[in-house]
């Protein structure tokens, strides 16, 4: 069962009973589907519903009433036609799917000629489920129309493309300002999109549309690609404009330099090219015609000619960039640049590199010669090298592509102009094989029409035709002995046809003199007349016998000389004297195959398809369709050429045709300038040929125009999608470019983009550079610590070494103005004796002894505690004693729970915990070393005394401390998330004796608890205060 697609979101469509009416299962959307049961129908339905939900309406439009005129009953096809006239389209309100009104137009949904046949051709749920529809869109209107009506005149509607599919703006709509500007300046009222609709909702957008497009007496519609003249909605708003009837409404094209970029609709209107100096004033000029108004003169910066020409040609401004070329080569007659940039205008391209993609020589061009005797040698080595690289590309696709041999003589003899000998044999070769091919159709050809006439002829004539063409097929298969058959068939046929004549005179002499002796008694006068009467009659039929035998052998004649035309006539002449009806056919599907060869091919398959069965004229029918598609498509009518190869079907090699058209169709566009077309198109064909390649090549030529507009972040990313020749190497250009860029602005962000760029050119050079420029900025602004980060960064660059030595210096001194004492004693340290450093340290070991006071809370070291994983929190420790050269620290907080694991402390695995995982994690390599061993006993539970004693950086408090002191200790969040076992949010591990391991309750008070329940860590450290 075939898939119907919802016109709304895309969803899949559930048919509703046996009816056409269908829901989509996504928005809920009813709608109608048709049902065709050929695939030709079918193919034209899905494309025509494309380009209706790609918003072009009127090329939609074109499909359905073209299929409406082959199914005039179809009620489905009929709406679709309403629904683009309209400009209808589908968007998702919350779970319903809300219809929007593009192109409003004064006559009601209700009695639009479409409706009417909507009607005609549905009834029941049908007819009920279109009638409301129409109405929805109906009452729409008129809300639409309401609106547009309150809105003041416009005289002036600006038609252009405003976004460059990047997220930019395109050249158009930066020339659409200027001209806004210009116009509203003179106060004229002017629709231009970007501004007159930038305060209102989309819902909005239309009314204000149509009252433009209504009351507008001037378009200029801007456009410097067909792309973009052809943009869906660009397309919506002038054919709006140019379907209105008054007459008196002037359109303007506005283009830039390749006027072929016009749409054929807009091509019959007086154009003007931005390109030109002084363009301005010629629109100015049109439009005062219809708006009198008087106006202003522009002028030209005549500085950096070179420059604004190249900039031009990135534009596509190839006109203006042409102009800029000769005013410069007024003043320098021998300028290369100059000479290669009125080059690439007159190819109509942007960069010498896109010269391999034109496939054509270039050197028969007016710029080459002078291109090549100015320029300097590797200049003219690359252009040389560029324009044989086009060439040998098309001379690649030719040999598996043309069927015409005379095209691939002609590129043979362009690759023996460059030197490329091997490749033009290759052509010769390939033309040589393609002509022996098409002389073996004509001769097969020519030797099955004498065969049949060989086979089924009665006639001489027809027999001698045939002898002829025997004889001109020389000795082709057993074209000599057939030729005898011929001549002695033809000899025997003239032989039998004289006796038979002879035969048929003797018998009417014969019936004459009868006549005349049986009435002999009769008298004279009545004798007289009846003998006239009998000898007239028989000298009619003898003539008209004649005469159909004349007209007979003059057709013979014709169709031996190849005039199927005049045989045709000759043999209707004939009547049906011999076989006059069945040469007629001959001569017909000869004509028809004369026809076709001569590219006439509407008049062939008429004749084709008149005759029927004869022969395998339904065969040609499809091959001249066939031919003519192809034909088609070799003269730029690509749209057409693939409705005609979809109308064939399976015929063939069909299919396949429609890939190499729509291949060639993207080569026109790329040829052409045209590269988001030929993306699309080349996109769509996969791994059809080397569309892949191809692609790759588009997006290599959008990346070289995207670099030259400075635009060099998406530069970057076209290369790299384009993976097309030096890609990489020009993906680090760009990369570089945008770093150069940015540079002006942060310098470490440039820096960043530099050091990515590795050992490309100097980006190592660049990007220490700029590093130490930012470091320098960070110490000059007081961020010391950046400063830091980035001269330890730098290592051996430049004077980085002792420039971090002043910044560690700044930074310690932060520190300690900061109440960091610890941190800027660490500092201090290390830097020695530079400058005050020495006393500096005194000075923060000073203030290091005053803050740990018993009693105080301290921060040293980091721990996870609020739950957040993703960073650790200083941990906060209370100062229980200090003897003035160390302090114990017991902390604040129980930051974890873990096992005893052991049955004395010495043996425990919380030991080893804290002194290996805990130690390390917790506090830096500075901070370790301020960490005091301590000694601690450790005692046998059973005799109740000492063990042993071990020491440990990291501790817990012993059985005495928790007996002395009621601590009132919680968890941390973190501790207190992964507490488990019931063990109490305040109970913490003391050290304990040999059996039991004890535990502190909440009332101070130690239990002797089992060894392996987790239980709360407070860690206990003790510091050298003169570290």
């Amino acid at each position: 069962m075939a898939e119907f697609i919802c016109r709304c979101c895309g969803g899949q469509l559930e048919q509703v009973g046996e009816s056409t009416l269908y829901i989509c299962a996504f928005c809920g959307m009813k709608q109608t589907v048709p049902r065709f049961t050929d695939s030709q129908r079918s193919n034209l339905y899905s494309r025509a519903e494309q380009l209706r939900s790609a918003g072009e309406f009127d090329r939609a439009a074109a499909i359905y009433e073209q299929m409406t005129a082959d199914i005039p009953q179809s009620a489905e096809l009929w709406w679709a036609l309403l629904l683009c006239r309209y400009g209808v389209t589908y968007v998702l309100d919350g779970d319903r799917a809300v219809p929007t009104i593009n192109r409003a137009r004064r006559t009601s949904v209700l009695a639009d000629e479409a409706f009417r046949m909507v009607e005609e051709c549905s009834d029941g749920e049908m007819l009920g489920h279109y009638r409301s529809q129409a109405q929805e869109l109906d009452d729409i209107q008129r809300r639409l129309l309401a609106v547009s009506d309150s809105e003041q005149p416009f005289d002036i509607f600006i038609c252009y493309k405003e976004d460059d599919g990047r997220g930019g703006r395109t050249y158009e709509s930066l020339l659409a300002q200027e001209i806004y500007k210009r116009f509203t300046d003179e106060g004229r009222r002017v629709f231009f999109a970007r501004i007159t609709l930038e305060d209102k909702p989309g819902s909005e957008y239309e009314p204000v549309i149509f009252s433009a497009l209504n009351s507008a007496r001037v378009m200029l519609a801007v456009g410097f690609t067909r792309e973009h003249f052809e943009a869906p909605w660009v397309r919506n708003e002038w054919s709006r404009f140019l379907a209105l009837p008054d007459d008196r409404r002037l359109v303007i094209p506005v283009f830039s330099g390749n006027i072929a970029a016009i749409p054929q609709e807009l091509s019959g209107y007086q154009a003007v090219d931005a390109g030109q100096l002084g363009f301005m004033e010629n629109i100015a000029a049109a439009v005062d015609r219809v708006l009198p108004q008087t106006g202003s003169v522009a002028t030209d910066d005549p500085d950096g000619l070179l420059a604004r020409a190249y900039r031009c040609l990135a534009s596509g401004e190839f006109t203006t960039a042409d102009q800029l070329c000769e005013q410069l080569l007024d003043s320098d007659p021998e300028n290369g640049e100059a000479y290669i940039a009125k080059l690439l205008a007159e190819l109509h391209i942007h960069s010498p590199e896109q010269i391999p993609q034109l496939g054509r020589d270039i050197t028969d061009t007016p710029a080459w010669e002078k291109a090549m005797r100015y320029a300097d040698e590797p200049q003219k080595g690359t252009l040389l090298e560029y324009a044989r690289t086009g060439v040998l590309g098309v001379a690649a696709r030719l040999r598996g592509t043309s069927e015409d041999p005379q095209e691939l003589n002609d590129i043979a003899a362009r690759l023996d102009r460059l030197g490329c000998v091997e490749e033009a044999e290759k052509c010769r070769a390939r033309s040589g094989e393609l002509l022996a091919e098409q002389e073996e159709t004509r001769r097969r050809s020519q030797y099955d029409y004498a065969l049949s006439i060989l086979q089924n002829s009665r006639n001489a004539d027809e027999l001698s035709t045939a002898h002829d063409i025997f004889v001109s097929l020389g000795e082709y298969r057993d074209s000599p002995s057939l030729a005898e058959r011929c001549r002695i068939g033809s000899e025997n046929r003239s032989a039998e046809d004289i006796r038979l004549t002879e035969e048929a005179r003797s018998q009417q002499e014969n019936r004459l003199s009868y006549f005349k002796r049986r009435n002999r008694i009769i008298t004279a006068s009545v004798a007289g007349t009846a003998a006239a009467a009998v000898i007239i009659t028989g000298a009619v039929l003898i003539a008209g016998n004649v005469h159909r035998g004349a007209e007979h052998s003059a057709g013979m004649e014709d169709l031996r000389s190849g005039n199927y035309a005049s045989a045709v006539e000759h043999f209707d002449s004939a009547g049906d004297y011999s076989n006059s009806a069945e040469m007629k056919r001959q001569a017909e599907y000869q004509l028809a195959l004369q026809l076709r060869e001569n590219m006439q091919y509407d008049e062939a398959a008429e004749i084709f398809t008149r005759l029927g069965s004869y022969e395998n004229s339904a065969d040609e029918v499809k091959s001249t369709m066939f031919q003519k598609a192809c034909w088609q498509r070799e003269n730029g009518d690509f749209d057409a050429a693939e409705s005609g190869f979809m109308l064939l079907g399976d015929y063939g090699t069909s299919s396949e045709e429609i890939l190499r058209t729509r291949y060639m169709q993207a080569e026109n566009h790329l040829e052409k300038g045209e590269l988001d077309l030929a993306a699309k198109l080349f996109s769509g064909l996969g791994e059809y040929s080397d569309s892949s390649d191809r692609l790759g090549e588009v997006h290599y030529r959008r990346a070289e125009l995207l670099l030259q507009a400075g635009e060099f972040s998406a530069a970057a990313k076209m290369f790299e999608n384009s993976q097309s020749g030096d890609w990489e190497q020009r993906v680090c250009e760009a990369r570089y470019m945008q770093a150069e860029q940015t540079a002006v602005t942060d310098s470490e962000q440039a820096a960043e983009m530099f050091a990515e760029l590795g050992e490309y050119s100097d980006s190592e050079e660049r990007s220490n550079a700029l590093y130490y420029q930012t470091a320098e900025e960070a110490l000059a602004s007081g961020n010391s610590a950046r400063a830091v980060e980035l001269f330890t960064q730098l290592g051996g660059y430049s004077d980085s070494a002792e420039r971090l030595t002043e910044a560690k210096y700044s930074l310690a001194v932060e520190c300690l103005s900061d109440g960091k004492p610890q941190e800027a004693a660490d500092i201090f340290a290390v830097l020695g004796d530079y400058r005050d450093s020495a006393e500096q340290l005194k000075e923060a070991k000073s203030r290091i002894k005053s803050l740990f006071l018993t009693g105080t809370v301290v921060e040293f070291g980091r721990w996870e505690q609020d739950g957040d994983l993703s960073s650790t929190e200083p941990i906060k420790w209370v100062v229980v004693s200090n003897d003035g050269d160390k302090a114990v620290l017991f902390s604040e907080y129980i930051i974890d729970q873990r096992a005893y694991d052991g049955a004395n402390w010495a043996e425990s695995g919380l030991r080893s915990w804290l002194n290996g995982t805990f130690l390390n994690s917790a506090f830096t390599e500075a901070e370790r070393s301020r960490l005091c061993a301590v000694m601690k006993e450790y005692w046998n539970y059973d005799e109740l005394k000492k063990q042993g004693e071990v020491s440990d950086l990291v501790t817990i408090p012993d059985y005495r401390d928790g007996l002395r002191k009621n601590y009132d200790t919680i968890c941390t969040v973190y501790a207190d998330s992964i507490r488990s076992g019931g063990v109490g949010d305040k109970v913490f591990w003391l050290r304990s004796f040999n059996h039991g391991i004890p535990m502190l309750g909440n009332n101070g008070t130690a239990t002797i608890t089992n060894p392996y329940p987790t239980g709360g860590v407070l860690p206990v450290i003790t510091i050298d205060l003169h570290k």
